[in-house]
C-alpha cells in the first residue's frame, strides 16, 4: 500500500509502516502562512512511535502540518498526537 492511499482513504487504508514512518504524498487547500490568500500547499506528517493495546498495534505518536518536505516544515507542523489509550469495540 502506498502512502497516497494511506493519505487519501484514512477510513479503509491498513499500512504496517516502519517507525518512524512519514507521509507526505498530500497537498491541501489552505493558507499556511496566515496571509488571507489561500492556495495549494504541501501537507504531511510523521508517525513517531507506535503502541500496542490488546494485540493491536497503531501510529501511537506522531506530528502533522503544512510545507512538509520542505525547509519550513518546523513552521509548518501544527499537532501533535500521543495516544495513550484504546478501548476496541
Amino acid at each position: 500500500m502506498s502512502t497516497r492511499s494511506l493519505v487519501r482513504q484514512l477510513d479503509s487504508a491498513v499500512a504496517r509502516p516502519a517507525v518512524p514512518a512519514s507521509f507526505s504524498d498530500a497537498e491541501l487547500t489552505g493558507d499556511p502562512d496566515d496571509t488571507g490568500e489561500w492556495g495549494v500547499h504541501p501537507f504531511g506528517g510523521e508517525i513517531t512511535g507506535s503502541r500496542t493495546f490488546d494485540g493491536v498495534t497503531i501510529p501511537g505518536a506522531g506530528r502533522v502540518g503544512w510545507l512538509f518536505g520542505t525547509d519550513r516544515w518546523r513552521d509548518g507542523e501544527f499537532f501533535r498526537y500521543e495516544i495513550t489509550a484504546l478501548d476496541l469495540l
